[in-house]
Order: structure tokens, then sequence, then C-alpha cells
């Protein structure tokens, strides 16, 4: 999926790119983005006090010169601070440099599922749902959290999950970053600051078609989505650019999810796909009322179609498959007409 962005990074790199000095209060920065989003820039950072490798989300200049968005910074900070899990990246804390507002998180050392996709899909079912259930394990992790007194009726939810936001660690464990970043979106929308559009086209319909609503059942329409991706290497929405895709989601405008699968000689793997294809159809339903509703059921689901294997390591299986690209099913092999006829 390579979608026309219509160049409104490039617009606004000159200026509104919030670049920082080489060493800044107790950091020493790595000058190279690691990441762009329309609310921010990622840096890789060492501490000095610790040597610890960071990473520093710096909130563009115009967005932390304004006093809603410093609210909204003071709340995230608060609500980043509950978000605990040895799958989510870690927040470290926030600090502001010539008035730019940042967001210090842990290091993570891994490889998004956006540069696996790109590289390497179509996946084997079975790998698509083994980083599913990482994933899950994840999302577990956030909609599990309680909200905090004088936090409101908060949800714990993701919002943001997209192919960029979830990382396989060098260990095969899945990790979950930039939870609940949308609100900055939404926010500068509100207060039109022009900001570069959000790239963000895993967003459900009725995200889309209310700014700045969601629940649970939305993380699970994201994540069929980019299981969906990984299956095929295909994106169900097509569009000229960011706006006609979301449009097309508001509009359930999309090619038959179906017909996007690879057609796989062997047997077993057909018959995988198609188990794999009927559990993301429940997911990315586009009335949430008919979707897959929770977190649980997508777990039951994953362990009916996992029935007959046996990935009893999924971590090192994971970690495998970093190392070498290569994946090895943990199926037991069903015997053939020959096999069963001569005992074999």
């Amino acid at each position: 999926m390579t979608p026309d962005y219509q160049g409104r990074y490039a617009e606004f790199a000159v200026i509104d790119d919030p670049s920082l000095p080489e060493r800044f209060q107790n950091y020493i920065i790595d000058k190279n983005k690691i990441g762009e989003g329309p609310v921010s820039l990622c840096y890789h950072a060492k501490r000095i006090d610790t040597n610890e490798a960071v990473r520093l989300k710096v909130i563009r200049r115009r967005l932390s010169l304004n006093p809603e968005i410093v609210e909204l910074f003071q709340k995230h900070s608060r609500l980043f601070a509950e978000f605990r899990g040895s799958q989510i990246q870690p927040f470290r804390g926030t600090t502001t440099h010539n008035d730019m507002l940042i967001f210090e998180f842990g290091h993570l050392d891994g490889i998004s599922l956006r540069s696996i996709i790109t590289e390497n899909a179509p996946l084997h079912p079975d790998l698509v749902a083994l980083i599913a259930q990482g994933t899950l394990q994840a999302l577990n992790q956030i909609h599990g959290v309680r909200p905090s007194p004088g936090m409101g009726n908060l949800i714990p939810l993701h919002k943001n999950l997209k192919p960029e936001n979830i990382f396989l660690t060098s260990g095969g464990r899945v990790m979950l970053t930039d939870i609940d970043m949308l609100p900055f979106c939404h926010l500068s929308d509100r207060l039109k600051l022009a900001l570069p559009y959000s790239l963000n086209v895993y967003e459900s319909p009725e995200q889309l078609l209310k700014a700045g609503y969601a629940d649970r059942r939305s993380d699970v329409f994201a994540l069929g989505l980019i299981m969906l991706e990984m299956a095929t290497g295909r994106y169900p929405y097509a569009g000229g650019n960011v706006f006609e895709i979301r449009q097309n989601i508001r509009e359930e405008y999309r090619e038959n999810a179906d017909s996007l699968y690879p057609s796989y000689k062997e047997t077993s793997v057909r018959s995988l796909t198609k188990s794999l294809s009927r559990l993301i159809n429940k997911m990315i339903e586009h009335n949430p009322e008919k979707r897959m509703q929770t977190l649980m059921d997508l777990e039951t689901s994953l362990v009916d179609y996992f029935s007959g294997a046996s990935y009893d390591y999924p971590e090192k299986t994971l970690t495998d498959y970093l190392r070498l690209r290569s994946f090895q099913t943990e199926r037991a092999r069903k015997k053939g007409f020959i096999d069963r006829l001569f005992g074999g």
C-alpha cells in the first residue's frame, strides 16, 4: 500500500521540524530521525547519567506552543504512566527544550511490523496468527488497565494500532508503541493548526465517522486489517490518497477480502488460509455490532485456529523467523492415501 500523502511532510519540514542539538540536558542525540508522524518526530538518544538508550518523541513546535496541547500533553503523561507491561514500550517521563514538549520512552531493540510486511508479505497463515497472538497479549495489557482517579470515564485503548506501531524484538516478543496519540491529531484539527495529515488508515469506521470516538472493538478492527495485510501483502481499501482511503473505510468500499489471499498449492496451507480468513472477516466487519466484540473472543478463535499445532514456544519461533526470514510450520503432517494404505 503506497497511497499518495500529497507531500504534506515536505511542506512543513523546514518551518516545523523540531531539531535537537547533539547534546542537551541529560541526552546525547542521534541526529537521524527514526520516525515522523503528524504531531511529532522521534529520535534515538542516550542518557548521559545512565548510558541507557532511549527514544524521544518530540512534539512539533506549533503544537507545543498551544496551551490546550500543553494541557493534553500533561494529561497523557499521566495516562502513559498507567500503561505498564512487558509488551508495552516503557514510558520514562517528559521534558522540554526550547518550548518543545518531549516524551521519553525506553529503547526497543527490534523491527517494525511495517518492515516485515514490506519485505516479506504475504506471510504463512500460522506466522500471521502467531504475530496476532503476541499483539493480542500486548493489547490485553492496555485494555486491562484501570483508569486512575481523576481520569474520568477513560476506556484504555490503543486507538493508534498500525504496523508502524507494532515491533518484534530480537527475542521474538511483540511490543506496542505510540499508544493513544490520536487525540493530539483531533485536537490539532479542531484548533486548525495545519499539521501534516494523519497517515493512519487502520482506524475503524466508527472512529472516522465520529472523531475521537473508539471502543475496544475499534482495536479489534485495526488488528484485523493488519492481519489481512500480513496474510495477503495487500490493503483492501484502495484509494489515490489518504483522504480517499479513509472515505472508503467510512463507506465500506473495498475489495472482497477473500480475493486478496494468494493461491497456495499445498492443500494444508489452503485450509489454514481459509480458517484464518474466516477469523479476519469477523474482525473487520464494518458494523461494530456484527464485529468480533472482545479480545477474549479473538483469543478463543486463535486457540481454535491453532488446534493440532505445536507452537509451544512462540517467541522462539518468531526469533528464528526474524533471524532466518524463513518460517517452518509446526504442525503434524496429515497422512495421505498412500501412507494410510501401506501403514506409513
